[in-house]
């Protein structure tokens, strides 16, 4: 016991005699002070500035001050930028110094010229719409009634003017649509394009109508042909087609064939016989699933034989 008494005894000497050689000991030592921005005015910020955490700063002092620094978490000092006199808008290039550093040590000098990237801009809001992300499809027997729609649409987006002004939708993390069966509704965090920008709130509610996929055949619907301004009247042929589209039950109950159409482009096309695929138009929640026939012909003006026999 007298001689564990001894051994601490010794131990607490020997520190102390290390504590007073560490506090009496002058060394230099490169060090990162954290940087702070003073002097902003109101409603202005350096959000989108990317500026540096720490600036490395050479110090002079005492080992004991280094290593309570470097061990303990007791920072050394601070790097200070001053943006009093900055001007609202402006993007410019600050050096910083020496006089810039704040400590109760000698400051030897920056480890490196440091120059720090300045965009001050005005804090400002803004109202946006929220756009529902996808991914994947669904399964094959199954539609979407509609479009997935968010609660609330809108979300107020705060940050650097700059960052708003180039932004318009806030956009949900996606949905993965082939585990979806039936209609859901579930919660989404928004997709922030920036760390500078907030946005109020940070998630919404995503309702997702899905509904079983059935299809339709749609018989003799005209075929019209589109042509330029300029172009002669183009003939097609055959004039109608048999068009097989897909989508939710309910949807396809209600569809008529008013609100169907095929179509022929022959737009930058020459005089004479074309053979052109149809194209399909359909309302947004159905799809194509056949169209017969695939490709029609296309006359545009005269043919060369029929303008020889009228000249005849």
């Amino acid at each position: 016991m007298n001689r564990l008494g001894l051994k601490l005894f010794c131990l607490f000497v020997a520190l102390l005699f290390w504590l007073q050689v560490a506090a009496t000991t002058t060394i230099d030592q490169t060090v990162a002070l954290p940087l702070v921005v003073t002097g902003l005015r109101e409603g202005v910020t350096v959000a989108g500035s990317r500026l540096p955490a720490r600036v490395p700063v050479r110090l002079r002092g005492s080992k004991l001050r280094l290593i309570q620094h470097r061990w303990f978490g007791r920072e050394a000092g601070r790097v200070v930028l001053d943006l009093a006199n900055a001007a609202v808008g402006s993007l410019e290039q600050r050096e910083l110094s020496a006089e810039d550093v704040r400590t109760d040590m000698i400051v030897v000098g920056l480890a490196a010229p440091v120059r720090v990237p300045l965009q001050v801009s005005r804090l400002a809001t803004r109202r946006l719409p929220v756009r529902v992300a996808t991914a994947g499809e669904l399964p094959a027997d199954r539609a979407l009634a509609g479009a997935a729609r968010a609660i609330p649409t809108e979300v107020v987006a705060s940050g650097p003017e700059e960052l708003l002004r180039r932004q318009t939708w806030a956009e949900t993390e996606p949905i993965d649509l082939s585990r979806l069966r039936g209609s859901t509704a579930l919660e989404r965090r928004l997709v922030s394009w920036s760390a500078d920008v907030h946005l109020d709130p940070e998630a919404v509610q995503v309702e997702v109508a899905v509904a079983a996929r059935e299809r339709r055949t749609f018989a003799n619907l005209p075929v019209l042909a589109l042509t330029d301004s300029g172009q002669p009247v183009a003939g097609v042929f055959p004039p109608v087609a048999t068009l097989v589209v897909s989508g939710p039950a309910d949807s396809l109950r209600h569809l008529t064939a008013a609100r169907l159409a095929v179509t022929v482009s022959s737009t930058g096309l020459r005089p004479g016989t074309h053979h052109i695929r149809g194209q399909a138009v359909l309302p947004e929640c159905c799809r194509v699933e056949a169209l017969s026939p695939e490709q029609f012909v296309v006359r545009l003006g005269e043919t060369e034989d029929e303008e020889e026999g009228r000249a005849r």
